[in-house]
């Protein structure tokens, strides 16, 4: 089974990413939609990951579920995947 992995800042949240952004987080429901039915093609198991301090992960968990955020595993910090969807490499438009 393969992995994808999708950043969450800039590519499943709106706006800006301030400090202040971060307390006010918003979903970008359309991403999320996207990404849901590219990891369900794929049949791939999904990481979300964020350069965020692990002391926000049960915070981040809640948003989530929140969102009907399909996921397998949320983790602080970049590490080896078949693929990345964030902002800064394979964007939520070229799926």
């Amino acid at each position: 089974m393969a992995t994808i992995c999708v950043d969450l800042d800039g590519t499943l949240t709106l706006g800006d990413h301030s400090l202040i952004h971060y307390l006010q987080m918003k979903p970008d429901y359309e991403a999320i939609r996207k990404v849901d039915a590219h990891v369900e093609k794929e049949k791939a198991k999904l990481i979300v990951y964020t350069a965020r301090p692990w002391l926000e992960y049960f915070k981040l968990k809640k948003h989530f579920k929140r969102w009907g955020l399909n996921y397998h595993k949320l983790i602080c910090g970049k590490f080896p995947s078949d693929e990345y969807i964030d902002n800064n490499s394979k964007r939520i438009d070229e799926l």
